[in-house]
């Protein structure tokens, strides 16, 4: 038996990590709006794709992908035009006695930077990238030094005298 997994997006502000408004979707009930830990999320048809990591919890790259209609492409060209964070959430899906989806858990929740894509006549693609990699350049470059952290010793000993 496998198990069904869905995608709600919500799109931030780079600057203040709040959420723009009506900029939250989900993959899930198409022609539906959710909410979803109290926040509304209209229906969108996109993929979620390419988000792995590494042993020492690197992430790679990942991609949004939606169809190449009018409301995914403007989606796309104002994550990217703005450089949005985007919260992706994934959600494992139940059913009930009915045969109908309902959302059971979060599986995970992720946070990522709109940093490029493009759209043609099939598609509109937004490249996803971790938002460490996005604001490396402006991390603090502090140099510690003798008066923040004391004296360094000069020798490998641990007793003097």
């Amino acid at each position: 038996m496998g198990v069904e997994l869905g995608h709600y997006i919500q799109f931030k502000y780079r600057s203040s990590g709040d959420p723009v408004p009506g900029q939250a979707y989900q993959n899930m009930f198409l022609g539906e709006t959710r909410v979803y830990e109290g926040v509304s999320y209209t229906s969108a048809p996109y993929l979620v794709g390419g988000h792995n990591a590494s042993r020492g919890g690197d992430r790679g790259r990942g991609t949004l992908v939606g169809s190449g209609d009018d409301l995914s492409i403007a989606i796309a060209a104002e994550a990217i035009l703005n450089k949005y964070l985007v919260n992706i959430k994934t959600v494992i899906l139940g059913r009930n006695a009915q045969n109908e989806f309902f959302e059971a858990s979060t599986l995970i929740s992720e946070l990522w930077a709109c940093s490029g894509g493009g759209s043609d006549v099939s598609k509109a693609t937004i490249q996803l990238f971790s938002p460490l990699d996005a604001v490396q350049n402006q991390f603090p470059k502090r140099v510690l030094n003798q008066y923040l952290v004391g004296s360094v010793p000069s020798t490998g000993s641990i007793f003097s005298g």
